[in-house]
């Protein structure tokens, strides 16, 4: 049946910084190690109060065009990037937007315009921001 069929308690060492440190919690199944259930991201202090000193991440976004109003975006970076964004000026939606992106791993995420995709639009106006941009590390 359905439900919870292994349980593994972590503990946090001591004298965690809730200022300088974040958490991220990943969810594997059981039998498939590699299926991610859920990754969630634990912060123990208000993200602007964060304070982020590490290198700035250099993200890379790819754009597909899927039908005539849907696209597919693909996100990597090379550190992990916390409290990421995406926006255009092109009238829609993304099905995922509020991100954590860990290095070397790839996020797709789904665009589904208003009406016909207008492609070069989307990839003309992207923007994609994450926490360190709103701190000024630009």
């Amino acid at each position: 049946g359905g439900g919870v069929h292994a349980k593994e308690i972590f503990h946090l060492r001591r004298g965690v910084n809730p200022h300088l440190e974040v958490a991220l919690l990943s969810v594997v199944d059981l039998m498939d190690s590699t299926v991610l259930l859920v990754d969630h991201l634990i912060v123990w202090t208000e993200p602007l109060m964060l304070g982020l000193d590490g290198p700035i991440p250099n993200i890379t976004t790819t754009v597909q065009r899927v039908s005539q109003s849907k696209a597919s975006l693909t996100l990597t970076s090379n550190h992990l990037t916390i409290f990421v964004i995406v926006a255009t000026s092109q009238s829609g939606q993304f099905d995922d937007n509020f991100l954590v992106l860990k290095p070397g791993s790839a996020k797709v995420v789904s665009f589904q315009s208003n009406g016909e995709l207008d492609l070069k639009l989307l990839q003309r106006t992207l923007r994609v921001e994450h926490l360190m941009f709103y701190q000024g590390h630009q």
